[in-house]
């Protein structure tokens, strides 16, 4: 019986030469680099997927990587077998049958409807075999195409032409703190590898320092639990002066230039909501909800902490060069802002991103440095 093990990530360069040999087989472009950063993905997170090393009597016969997704069609979740490899000298010994079995017996221990796999169109053994284990054909093609990276391909190609040695600065927003002191949040450990990032001197990190929360908050509080998180020191960017809306001690009064850009920046962000809290209030749909006595709108005050955040980080990326220096804004739950983030790049933005796109793109750029 072959033995499923988890690959880890000691495990991928062990299984790069496996990818390797599946992607010659399957007659597809194996990058090797590319292949590296999938799989650490994958393995670093699981709710992507699962990928297993196949063993049989001791040896590595193969791996098999899954994949999640969910299908209205289906119901609900399910598993997309992405690649399924076994050596030739382990073919035709049923290990592929039995790894069909075990993954139906993983997917029904994780709530997972369905399976499904791609088979090209010429290669009829393994759709003889896919058909023996209860697979069928569906009569759909699979069809693909690449979607580019965040940037356009011209500012790409500018980045890549860019010194090896770039300064990383990275802006936290104010949700990647809380959730990095909580474990159980969704991005903690994505945020906690970019604090480890900061303390091994691979990158600059700053915080923005808007506040969200209805009761006031000083900036000593700010600091603290930067302190629980390791980040004694870490540059804090001030914010507009609004009543209820900054720190204590950690804001300053906005000149005109600055009011139009965060108007500009809100009407990207929330197009159809007014500006002026007095006037946001009287036309919330949510009114009858609020307290009488609450000074400040709280569906308004969440808008304008996302808005004074991305001002902030807009207004530094202006005050340091481009050219010297890379500045990722990272927001851990910022819909709003992730969906405008091209709008957003007309008045300055230069990268926003989850905290896991964030780990990619600062991987990739670690590695291109010279050694």
């Amino acid at each position: 019986m072959p033995a499923f093990i988890p690959v880890t990530l000691d495990d991928v360069e062990t299984m790069l030469p496996l990818m390797q040999a599946y992607y010659e087989f399957d007659r597809l472009d194996f990058n090797e680099d590319h292949a590296r950063r999938a799989l650490r993905r994958l393995v670093e997170d699981e709710s992507l997927g699962r990928v297993w090393l196949i063993r049989q009597e001791g040896e590595v016969a193969g791996y098999v990587a899954l994949t999640y997704d969910y299908g209205l069609d289906n119901g609900g979740r399910e598993g997309f077998i992405d690649e399924l490899y076994l050596k030739p000298g382990f073919r035709g010994k049923g290990i592929g049958r039995e790894t069909i079995r075990f993954l139906e017996g993983f997917c029904a221990a994780n709530g997972i409807c369905a399976l499904l796999l791609g088979v090209r169109h010429d290669n009829t053994a393994a759709q003889t075999f896919y058909a023996t284990v209860g697979f069928e054909d569906t009569g759909l093609r699979m069809w693909s195409k690449a979607i580019p990276a965040l940037e356009s391909i011209t500012e790409h190609a500018e980045m890549s032409q860019r010194d090896t040695n770039s300064v990383i600065k990275v802006t936290l927003d104010t949700n990647c703190i809380i959730k990095a002191l909580k474990p159980d949040e969704d991005g903690h450990t994505f945020i906690r590898r970019l604090i480890d990032m900061y303390n091994s001197n691979l990158i600059q990190l700053q915080v923005v320092a808007a506040n969200a929360f209805e009761n006031g908050r000083s900036l000593d509080q700010l600091k603290e639990e930067l302190e629980k998180l390791n980040l004694r020191g870490v540059e804090i960017l001030s914010v507009p002066l609004i009543l209820g809306m900054s720190y204590i001690g950690g804001s300053y009064l906005v000149d005109k230039t600055t009011e139009q850009l965060l108007k500009e920046i809100w009407s990207i962000l929330f197009p159809s909501k007014p500006f002026d809290h007095a006037e946001f209030r009287a036309h919330s749909k949510n009114n009858a909800m609020n307290m009488e006595d609450e000074p400040i709108d709280k569906n308004w005050r969440n808008h304008m902490c996302d808005a004074l955040m991305v001002l902030e980080y807009i207004r530094d990326c202006t005050r340091n060069n481009v050219a010297e220096s890379v500045n990722i804004f990272v927001t851990a739950d910022g819909d709003d802002i992730l969906k405008k983030r091209r709008e957003l790049a007309t008045l300055g933005a230069q990268h926003i991103l989850t905290p896991q796109e964030a780990i990619t793109k600062i991987e990739q750029m670690l590695e291109n440095r010279p050694t």
